[in-house]
């Protein structure tokens, strides 16, 4: 599942998160009900926090364990939705780092550099504060599963890649990791490039 968002004018956001729909193979409305309860964690936990410059647009999802199957674009109930944090917004490249981890072998984590937040995200010594450090490790626990109604949860997982043409050839559950209030760099965004 990709969540799509954009930053100010042409400056376009992406978080990548995948989870494993244990026994089964999801419905399309299965699907659509995971994706929903993505975008409630996203509304619930970061909304508030990210710059009123960013949208949260829609989520493509696609399967993955088979390679290069076609991309559904799904846009939840109320999108797009608008950053409500007050004041300027952080450079795009400065970011909350959320990570997921498993104790197992490779793959073991996965992680997420959160949508630009506003400058009061930064505490007086320059870290992320601590209201904001609380909400973003309440996301990461929510993100853990995605509740389908009748079938068993859908797991967050981190993968492994492989194959031609690419695909996910391992996976392990993951489980939020602790939170830094320290700010990360996402070097890869730039203006017109998503993440």
């Amino acid at each position: 599942m990709v969540v799509k968002g954009s930053a100010g004018t042409g400056i376009q956001l992406r978080n990548i998160h995948h989870f494993e729909f244990p026994g089964y193979v999801p419905t399309p409305a299965e699907l659509e009900e995971a994706a929903e309860a993505l975008a409630t964690h996203y509304e619930t936990w970061l909304v508030n926090m990210f710059a009123a410059q960013v949208s949260i647009r829609a989520i493509d999802l696609r399967r993955v364990d088979i390679g290069d199957l076609p991309t559904q674009e799904y846009v939840p109930d109320g999108w797009p939705v608008s950053g409500t944090g007050t004041g300027d917004m952080l450079p795009t490249q400065v970011s909350a780092l959320v990570i997921w981890k498993a104790p197992t072998t490779y793959p073991r984590s996965t992680r997420t550099y959160v949508f630009p937040m506003t400058e009061t995200a930064s505490g007086p010594v320059g870290g992320i504060q601590s209201a904001n450090v609380t909400a973003l490790f309440g996301f990461s626990i929510d993100m853990e599963t995605l509740a389908i109604t009748g079938q068993t949860d859908a797991n967050k997982v981190a993968v492994e890649y492989g194959g031609v043409p690419r695909a996910v050839i391992l996976s392990n559950p993951v489980s939020a990791a602790p939170v830094p209030n320290v700010w990360a760099t996402q070097r890869r965004r730039r203006p017109g490039v998503g993440i």
